[in-house]
C-alpha cells in the first residue's frame, strides 16, 4: 500500500460503528471503557496482512495481531481481517503556548490547539498523562471522551486564534490515522501541524505523517536508560513535558 493509497483509505466519514464490534479476546482492565473506545474506531492504514494475522506499523513494536486480539497499545485491534484504530473523538483538548509542547522557535509566542486520545505503546509508571495513556491497562486510567470531527477541531483552533494544531498527550503514533485526518483539514485551513511523541516510530508511520507536519518533537524521558517491564517497550525514562493541565477545553 503506497502513501497515496494509505491517505485515501482514511474514512473521515466513518466515526463510529453501528454496534460494538465483537469483543476482542485480549485482556483489558476496563471492559466498559473498551466497548466505548471500540465503537469509536475506523479501518486503519498502517498495517498489512501476514497470513491470517495483521502486522501493525503504527509503532516500533510492530505487533502481529491475530483475529479478535489487540496490539500492545490495547486500542488497535484485528476484526474481520482488518485493523481497527481509534477515530472520531478526543480525550484531551487544550489551547496553550507552543513553547509548552515544547517546541523551540516554532512561531514563538503563538498558541497551539493540542488534542489527544487514549492509549500508549509504553507503560511508564511516572506518566503525567496516565489517565489517558494507560487506558485499558489500568482500571484507574479513565477519562471522558468527546465525539468530534476534524472540522470541529479546526473550528476550535480558529476560534482560539491558534497557529498550530498538535497531536499529543497520549502516544499519538498509535492514533496516527486520526491525527492525519485532522491534519488534512487543518492544513487546508492554513494551520501548521505538529506531533509530540515518545519517538518509538516506524519508517512507515513517519512516511505517513511526513506530508502533514512541520515539527516532530520526541520526549526526553530521562538521562538514564531503563528497561520497562516485558512487552511494555524500552524508553529513556522520565516525565512527559506536555500535559493538558487542569483545564479541559470543550468543542462546540
Amino acid at each position: 500500500m503506497n502513501a497515496d493509497e494509505r491517505t485515501n483509505s482514511l474514512r473521515s466519514d466513518v466515526v463510529t460503528v453501528a454496534s460494538a464490534p465483537s469483543p476482542a479476546k485480549s485482556r483489558v482492565a476496563n471492559e466498559a471503557l473498551a466497548e466505548s473506545l471500540d465503537r469509536h474506531t475506523s479501518v486503519g492504514s498502517l498495517w498489512k496482512m501476514e497470513g491470517d494475522r495483521i502486522r501493525c506499523f503504527a509503532c516500533g513494536h510492530r505487533c502481529l495481531i491475530g483475529e479478535g486480539r489487540r496490539g500492545v497499545c490495547k486500542v488497535r485491534f484485528h476484526q474481520g481481517g482488518r485493523l481497527r484504530v481509534p477515530f472520531g473523538y478526543v480525550a484531551a483538548l487544550q489551547c496553550d503556548p507552543v513553547e509548552k509542547k515544547p517546541f523551540f522557535h516554532v512561531h514563538p509566542g503563538s498558541d497551539a490547539l493540542t488534542f489527544g486520545m487514549m492509549g500508549c505503546d509504553f507503560h511508564c509508571p511516572y506518566c503525567q498523562n496516565w489517565v489517558t495513556s494507560q487506558a485499558l491497562r489500568d482500571e484507574a486510567s479513565v477519562a471522558p471522551i468527546q465525539e468530534v470531527t476534524p472540522e470541529q477541531l479546526v473550528n476550535a483552533a480558529r476560534e482560539s486564534d491558534a497557529r498550530l494544531v498538535v497531536s499529543s498527550y497520549n502516544e499519538p503514533l498509535i492514533t496516527a490515522e486520526w491525527a492525519v485526518a485532522v491534519f488534512q483539514k487543518a492544513k487546508e485551513a492554513g494551520f501548521l501541524c505538529a506531533f509530540v511523541s515518545n519517538g518509538n516510530a516506524t519508517p512507515e508511520a513517519l512516511d505517513f505523517l511526513r506530508p502533514w507536519i512541520v515539527a516532530y518533537k520526541v520526549d526526553l524521558k530521562s538521562f538514564d536508560d531503563i528497561q520497562l517491564p516485558p512487552t511494555r517497550g524500552h524508553a529513556r525514562s522520565g516525565d512527559r513535558n506536555d500535559s493538558p493541565g487542569p483545564r479541559a477545553q470543550a468543542v462546540a
